[in-house]
């Protein structure tokens, strides 16, 4: 979300190196594309003689956006897109505040706070529910997952609060 960047590089590269949410585009050389959308994390970096592994940690999903990834990671990751999308329309015109606030979100927090967001809005729209279910379904059941397991806060921002600008 805070720019577009094509990695294109030989060579050492430092490692490791920190990913900001939003849509991850590999290139193979065969121009094959894959995507995926990440919360954000950390990659790594390793270099063998005849090829380069890259590897994305993160406490939150990675999502597998490129066909034949699930629709429900598809329609998540657009969601997660579109929320990122309106927040920042607010911060203009400092893009740049919004990246560098994008750029230290916590990978986990961010997840939360976009789970939040969505369940506030089924909550409140009653036919996106209606218009989402399986989408709803699953945000509903992650949020209890992240629950049960002692990662879900007791007062969960959005993620509209996380991204606030500031008066």
């Amino acid at each position: 979300m805070a720019s577009w960047r094509m990695l294109r590089w030989r060579g050492e590269v430092e490692s490791p190196a920190f990913v900001c949410a939003g849509r991850i585009v590999l290139c193979e050389r065969s121009d094959r594309r894959i995507a995926f959308f990440s919360f954000g994390g950390e990659l790594r970096a390793s270099f063998i003689p005849d090829r380069t592994i890259y590897e994305i940690r993160s406490e939150a999903p990675v999502l597998g956006v490129t066909f034949p990834s699930g629709m429900l990671s598809v329609q998540l990751a657009s969601e997660a897109e579109a929320l990122l999308a309106e927040i920042k329309v607010r911060w203009e015109p400092d893009e740049e505040g919004f990246s560098r606030l994008l750029a230290r979100l916590d990978p986990l927090a961010c997840y939360r706070g976009v789970l939040q967001s969505l369940h506030a809005r089924f909550e409140h729209v009653a036919p996106l529910q209606d218009t989402l279910p399986p989408l709803s379904e699953i945000v509903h059941r992650e949020r209890e997952w992240l629950k049960e397991t002692g990662r879900w806060p007791p007062d969960c921002p959005t993620i509209e609060e996380l991204l606030s600008p500031i008066p």
